[in-house]
């Protein structure tokens, strides 16, 4: 590898390291996740090495999510509301197997998110 190329590797590995020393995510998924039925729970795996991912649902409308199983369907806590015409957002992460389940009071409503790895 000639020097200039290495130089720019280098600066490449560089711009993707933050200022504590960890990866930058830079691989984004973007997900859907289709809710027919209400008041009942659905669920999709993040991605590998999530480091962030912000959630809403695709009209506005209020929904559940969770991390653990039978909590949104029911409302049993633990759960988190994301308010109508709002969003949830996690950071810092380095997430792996970490399952979203997500519930609506209406039928027919779809959760948006983008995850970063």
């Amino acid at each position: 590898m000639n020097e200039l190329r290495m130089l720019t590797a280098i600066a490449d590995l560089d711009a993707k390291i933050d200022r504590q020393g960890k990866a930058r995510p830079t691989r984004p998924v973007i997900f859907n996740i289709p809710m027919p039925l209400a008041d009942t729970e659905y669920k999709w795996f993040l991605p590998k090495h999530t480091k962030t991912f912000r959630i809403h649902c695709r009209d506005g409308t209020a929904f559940r999510f969770s991390f653990e199983m039978d909590k949104v369907a029911s409302s049993s806590p633990p759960y988190i509301t994301v308010r109508a015409n709002g969003s949830h957002q996690e950071r810092n992460l380095d997430a792996e197997g970490l399952i979203l389940y997500v519930a609506c009071g209406s039928t027919d409503k779809v959760v948006e998110g983008i995850a970063w790895s």
